[in-house]
């Protein structure tokens, strides 16, 4: 029978995704480790704020390495092993059921028509919108994970929330500060 709750999962990535299922996995059971390659997890966050998640994260048992680096993984039948580069350089491994990549995000705009509707992307592929949440065409708007990062689902619905306002013709802004 299978089983969703690992005995052993390793977590790629110190981010806001990475760190909060791993907390949730640990709560659930699971021995968590979470490799992060930056100085601490949750980057761009103040330390202050994230002190208190380090806390608990003790609390609950999982490994936090940071300023480590995931080299590679092996699987052997239902067992994975995870090969850590620590910051002394020296060379570890981490043994799991189950491990989550949650580095990086990069957009899913590819095959929604956009470019036939002549919608603008920045760069890396995100829908570009102005504070209103329009795109470059005044039609159309755009909101969440579609316009880029920080991917939350709290940013997605303050933007919804504008969207809907300017649309219904009420004066709105997108303001970070605000969410």
């Amino acid at each position: 029978a299978y089983d969703p709750i690992p005995q052993e999962l390793v977590i790629i990535g110190g981010g806001v995704i990475g760190c909060e299922l791993g907390m949730a996995y640990s709560k659930l059971g699971s021995k968590v480790t979470i490799v992060e390659m930056q100085k601490q997890v949750l980057t761009g966050t103040d330390k202050d704020l994230i002190r208190p998640i380090l806390k608990v994260m003790k609390k609950q048992g999982i490994e936090l390495l940071t300023e480590t680096k995931a080299k590679g993984c092996k699987t052997n039948g239902k067992k994975a092993t995870v090969e850590v580069e620590l910051k002394d350089g020296k060379i570890e491994t981490r043994s799991a059921d189950r491990v989550l990549v949650a580095v990086g995000f990069k957009p899913n705009t590819q095959g929604l028509g956009l470019e036939n509707a002549e919608v603008q992307l920045d760069a890396r592929g995100w829908v570009k919108v102005d504070a209103q949440c329009k795109t470059n065409v005044p039609h159309i708007y755009a909101i969440g994970a579609i316009t880029g990062p920080p991917l939350l689902a709290h940013r997605a619905s303050h933007m919804g929330e504008v969207a809907a306002d300017v649309i219904g013709g009420h004066p709105a802004a997108f303001d970070v500060m605000a969410m």
